[in-house]
Formats: structure tokens, sequence, C-alpha cells
């Protein structure tokens, strides 16, 4: 028999949160599981979240890096800032720079319509060209 659910209450944004977050259900299985729409549960979620009934919070080391690139982003009006940790200690900001570029060019010629990029050859590119997948998937 299906339940008849008071969808505006406190009660079923809760009860829908809970489905959610905690027993990580998709808006699809929670739907099916309360007898309603997905359009209700995602407007339960919302509602959850404009309320303050749910905060998300990251709890992340990457965190810092993360908001340092947005502010770099703004201050700057550039699309994408990457910030790449370094060992202050040992001066040594080549093997993060060049992992983090790396990583960044490997991605964009994968996703992206680059074929080729240009790099000049030394001390300072080797660090980079290690991390490089010479491959492209088409």
């Amino acid at each position: 028999m299906a339940r008849e659910p008071i969808e505006d209450s406190d009660a079923f944004v809760a009860e829908v949160c809970w489905h959610y977050y905690v027993n990580g259900k998709t808006q699809a299985e929670v739907a099916k599981t309360l007898s309603v729409t997905r359009l209700r549960v995602n407007q339960a979620i919302q509602r959850a979240k404009s309320s303050g009934m749910v905060n998300i919070q990251i709890d992340s080391p990457f965190l810092a890096r993360a908001a340092l690139q947005g502010e770099i982003e703004a201050a700057y009006g550039i699309n994408r800032a990457l910030v790449a940790p370094a060992d202050r200690e040992k001066y040594n900001f080549h093997a993060s720079v060049g992992s983090a570029l790396a990583s960044h060019l490997t991605e964009r010629l994968r996703s992206a319509p680059w074929r080729s990029v240009g790099v000049s050859w030394g001390r300072r590119s080797t660090p980079r060209s290690r991390g490089c997948n010479a491959s492209r998937t088409r």
C-alpha cells in the first residue's frame, strides 16, 4: 500500500535527506521508497539546503588550495588556475609544479581539441615530461 507523504513537512524533508545523504540512495531510489516523484525528492533536498536543515562541509587538506585557485582566477580574470604544493624547506618547486602541469596537459590533450603542445627542453622541463602520458585517446 502506498503511503501518503506530507511533502511539505519538515519530517518529510528530513526523511528524504536521511535516505539520500546517510543511506546513500539516489534520488530515484528515495522517490521509489517514499512513493513520490524524483522531482519532489529533489525539491525536498533543495529546501533542506536552503533552510539550513542540511549543511554540507568539506573537510580536506586540498580545500585551501582550491580556494586559492578561485582567488587567483577572480583576481586575474582567468578561467583556470592550478596551485601545486611545494617543499619549501628544500626549495623544491619543480617536481610539484611539473607534476601538476603534466596532469593538466594530459587532461587537456584527452578532452580538448588540442592536437599538440610545444615546450622547450631543459632542467626545468624534465619534471613536467615525466608525468605526461604521450598517448591520446580519440
